[in-house]
């Protein structure tokens, strides 16, 4: 599978003229705001930025431009997304992504079940872990992905993690991914692509700050790519041992190209250096080499019973109880690193007795960490001068802890040679104790002091909302009046037209009345003629059947009325008559014609038929009257 296409990095523009102190306080006012340190980043690179976004605000100077985000929250948004570089891309670097590829299957072992955890730092809008998901799912599986996989994806900007949270992106944001991938890892949403829900659901999105925050342990895969290159030497040194930790011996390290490590050999090898990929090195720590016990010596007490063995004995116990009301604890080793003597304050703290002389100083263990006592008389031994070590940790048998501060001080024989040393411990464990209450007690007072801060920001926040939605509440009430008089200006015309409506329907009922008046004096009319009168309209369907064409034909009104004159069966031949009936439509002439028909009971008759046009503005029709000859 190929992955994507080489990208190109914008190349940075040259750094302009800046002043410490100037960006000290901005950077301070960003700590302050929005709990964002960039104390770590490099200086050349922070002062391009902010002055990029100088330069478009107008302004010329840093502290004009600090006063003016004090007063423009919206520019801080601006500034942020500058500082940030959220500048990602899916399967940017490709040969880079390749390597990741080759070299997993040595990393997480596709036929095995155990749980593959992978963090992406600095995931940015999220188009790495998304890539880091499909490189997985292509080594592993979707099945094994689902139930293996856990991907960590963190950043610092709050915007670019709702952005990745939401795993859809344009279309061309996705011209790095082939094709085939696309198909099996995105459904469309409109114009745009969605990641899988169902191998979503593996990858989680979390704020994470790389200095302050803890790093996530235990981790197969770490991928922080062009992250380092933006801090500090001192910087890089911690944020590197931290990656350190939470890699595990197994695991592998994915860089970005513009970054190297040649100065942190001891914390990672490099597997593929050219492109960036590197794997977790053992921590080593160097321990003082363990002296071979000393030859027996004069001053030594031996197990014999002889006079001169029992009178070193007296001497030895007389050297333990010399100084033991002394303060301090004390103990007298020779140029070997053995117990010469120990004063009662000593012998009490580290449990010493007399069958204890002549022993080493590393067997008997007064401080936890092996070689420590060893490397002190050396260095006191080479550099002929006391040698201190501070809060020294001591675990009692009862799991307790206390601090001892040790001095070694060189004893030098008369011709200046090294003979032995003095070693004093100083129990330091109330003063460490109340260090550490006073740190706890000033991050709790830092902490209060911050929730202050933020429960006064919350509630200037929310007098403002209160003050708008005030605000909001005055316009929608004037609004409402206004609507209420407008309403009430509806009302008057509603009751006008409604006045009008009903002298409206009075009128209608009236010509109603009028109407049905005239109908039924036409209807007498027609009824009281001697001849058959039909009434057709221009389409020539019956508008009125008189009484005298019911005896005529047999066919009452409703039969009649509204059917073309053609389709009625009356005995007459309806289509000679119709071609006489569009003739005086178009003609405008009468015209008068007598025809065989037959009557209702059979018989044959003659009917002399009068077709004369209906006259108005218009011809509106044609009336027919039907007369029996004989």
């Amino acid at each position: 599978m190929t992955y994507g296409q080489e990208s190109i990095d914008e190349p940075s523009t040259p750094a302009e003229g800046r002043d410490d102190h100037e960006l000290d306080a901005l950077l301070a006012f960003l700590h302050r705001d929005r709990g964002f340190d960039f104390s770590g980043h490099k200086r050349p690179g922070l002062t391009r930025r902010v002055r990029r976004r100088m330069s478009v605000v107008g302004i010329d100077s840093l502290p004009e431009y600090l006063a003016y985000l004090q007063q423009n929250p919206d520019e801080l948004t601006q500034l942020f997304d500058l500082l940030l570089i959220n500048v990602t891309a899916f399967f940017r670097d490709p040969p880079a992504w390749h390597a990741l590829a080759a070299r997993l299957p040595s990393i997480v072992d596709p036929r095995a079940d155990t749980p593959i955890r992978v963090w992406s730092a600095g995931c940015s809008s999220g188009e790495e872990p998304y890539t880091l998901a499909m490189v997985l799912c292509e080594t592993l599986g979707e099945e094994a992905f689902a139930r293996r996989v856990k991907i960590y994806a963190t950043d610092i900007d709050d915007e670019a993690l709702s952005v990745a949270r939401l795993a859809t992106y344009p279309r061309a944001a996705l011209e790095a991914v082939p094709e085939l991938l696309i198909e099996k890892y995105f459904t469309p949403s409109g114009d745009e692509l969605t990641f899988k829900k169902e191998l979503r659901r593996e990858i989680v999105f979390g704020r994470h700050d790389l200095l302050q925050d803890a790093p996530i342990p235990h981790i197969d895969v770490l991928s922080c790519r062009n992250a380092l290159m933006y801090f500090n030497a001192e910087t890089q040194e911690r944020l590197l041992g931290r990656l350190h930790f939470a890699l595990n011996p197994s695991g592998v390290l994915f860089l970005g190209k513009a970054e190297m490590l040649l100065s942190h050999s001891n914390l990672f090898a490099p597997v593929d250096l050219k492109l960036r990929l590197f794997a977790r090195a053992p921590r080593t720590a160097t321990r003082a080499p363990r002296r071979p016990p000393p030859a027996a010596s004069t001053t030594a007490p031996a197990d014999t019973p002889s006079q001169r063995d029992a009178n070193e004995a007296a001497h030895a116990k007389l050297r333990l109880t010399s100084s033991g009301a002394g303060p301090i604890a004390q103990i007298v080793v020779d140029a070997a690193g053995d117990l010469v003597s120990a004063n009662e304050r000593a012998a009490r703290l580290f449990s010493i007795s007399l069958r204890d002389v002549g022993r080493s100083v590393q067997e008997l263990a007064l401080v936890p960490r092996e070689g420590e006592l060893a490397a002190c008389i050396e260095r006191a031994r080479g550099e002929l001068r006391a040698v201190q070590r501070k809060e020294l940790e001591r675990v009692h048998a009862n799991g307790e802890k206390s601090f001892l501060d040790l001095d070694v001080t060189p004893l030098l024989s008369e011709a200046g040679a090294f003979v032995g040393a003095v070693m004093t411990f100083v129990d330091v464990t109330y003063t460490c104790r109340l260090r550490v209450e006073l740190r706890r007690a000033n991050l709790e007072l830092e902490a209060t002091h911050e929730q202050l801060r933020a429960t006064r920001r919350e509630v200037q926040s929310m007098n403002e909302e209160l003050q708008a939605t005030n605000e909001e509440l005055e316009t929608t009430n004037e609004e409402l009046r206004a609507t209420n008089e407008e309403l009430e200006a509806m009302n008057e015309e509603l009751q006008s037209t409604n006045e009008e409506l009903q002298t409206i329907n009075a009128e209608l009922r009236q010509r109603g009345t009028e109407l049905n008046e005239t109908h039924a004096l036409f209807g007498a009319v027609l009824g009281s003629l001697p001849v058959g009168i039909a009434v057709l309209d221009r389409e020539l369907r019956v508008f009125a059947w008189s009484a005298r064409m019911v005896e005529i034909f047999g066919v009452r009104p409703r039969d009649a009325e509204g059917k073309l004159f053609a389709s009625l069966d009356i005995g007459l031949p309806v289509r000679e008559i119709a071609a006489s009936l569009r003739a005086a439509l178009e003609e405008k002439d009468v015209i008068e014609r007598t025809i065989d028909g037959k009557s209702p009971h059979g018989d044959t008759k003659n009917f002399r038929v009068r077709v004369s046009p209906l006259r108005g503005e218009r011809i509106r029709g044609v009336v027919v009257l039907v007369e029996e000859v004989g």
